[in-house]
């Protein structure tokens, strides 16, 4: 079985015709290649994301074993509270840095896409060929 594009099609074209089919051609490919651009750069962003949200993971699952340990070490109602407030407070600083995070890259997101967004000077770059007509009412 041939895979191959018949290329044969081409040569039956006028000059116009394929410099049209090319110059349309072109910004579609741009188009692919800022998309995954677009998406390389926010795997990149997320894997740091990812990484610190993990970091963070870690912190708590440390934390929350040290708890354990001075509740079992505890002597009196006053070490039970002071461990738990310790913890309290690692734990709301952990969750304040995971919304501050997913803020920033929601935030960093959205900035993103606003600089790639397809602006009227893309499109007025088309060849007077590749633009449909007007058309008069």
């Amino acid at each position: 079985m041939n895979t191959m594009p018949d290329f044969g099609a081409l040569s039956g074209m006028t000059e116009q015709q394929l410099a049209t089919a090319l110059s349309l051609g072109t910004p579609f490919l741009e188009s692919l290649a800022n998309a995954f651009g677009q998406q390389a750069a926010f795997l990149q962003r997320l894997e740091a994301l990812t990484v610190e949200a993990l970091e963070r993971r870690r912190a708590g699952c440390t934390a929350m074993q040290e708890l354990i340990e001075r509740l079992r070490a505890a002597r009196s109602p006053s070490d039970v509270t002071a461990a738990q407030q310790e913890w309290l407070a690692g734990a709301m600083q952990r969750l304040m840095a995971d919304a501050t995070c997913c803020q920033t890259a929601g935030l960093g997101l959205l900035s993103e896409m606003g600089r790639q967004w397809p602006r009227p000077e893309m499109l007025t770059a088309l060849p007077a060929t590749a633009r449909p007509a007007r058309t008069t009412r």
